[in-house]
């Protein structure tokens, strides 16, 4: 039997080392994962949309892999700025989440249900309530808790969507914070 072509024996290591890879990502992926699944039952997960947290978990391995694939050749200096960048839009992104989930949302009581308020009236909600557009659980109670009878649906929807991409930013810059630190933590480990 005559030996393999090098040349197939270096295609064959190539592919071992990119599955090992793979594996390695994928595990990171999974427990980067759980980190807004558990959010989610500490309950601070948006209200919306229902698949928050596998939008996320998408975002999460989206970071994960651009880290992965791009900071790998990055001087160390670069990736310590990067880990600045990340830490602070961490920072803004998590209180400003946490403001507007706060501002913008109230929990019905007694039930699980969480609102998400808009910031402009609708007129009949402008005539009945002078506290309008910061109205209170009392004054959502008189509307039976909907909110479209008391904000226009745009600004309900840009609520939303604001608040989802302030908790997409938390999570994302979370993982590229993490993705970078460990991508450089393993280079710096193979060359010592």
């Amino acid at each position: 039997m005559t030996p393999p072509e090098p040349r197939n024996v270096d295609r064959l290591v190539d592919l071992r080392e990119y599955l090992k890879n793979v594996r390695e990502l994928w595990a990171w992926a999974a427990g980067a994962a759980l980190v807004p699944f558990m959010a989610n039952f500490a309950e601070l997960a948006p209200p919306w949309p229902p698949a928050i947290v596998f939008v996320t978990a998408m975002f999460e391995l989206v970071a994960l892999i651009w880290a992965y694939h791009s900071i790998s050749g990055v001087s160390k200096a670069k990736v310590t700025v990067l880990l600045r960048r990340c830490m602070i839009l961490l920072f803004v992104a998590t209180a400003s989440y946490l403001f507007l989930l706060s501002l913008l949302t109230i929990k019905i009581p007694g039930s699980d249900i969480v609102v998400v308020k808009g910031f402009v009236c609708t007129e009949i909600a402008a005539s009945q309530f002078s506290n309008c557009p910061w109205l209170i659980a009392e004054d959502m109670k008189q509307a039976e808790w909907d909110a479209a009878l008391l904000w226009t649906t745009l600004s309900i929807s840009i609520s939303r969507v604001v608040i989802v991409l302030l908790w997409i930013a938390t999570f994302f810059s979370l993982s590229l914070f993490l993705g970078a630190f460990l991508v450089r933590a393993r280079r710096d480990g193979a060359s010592s």
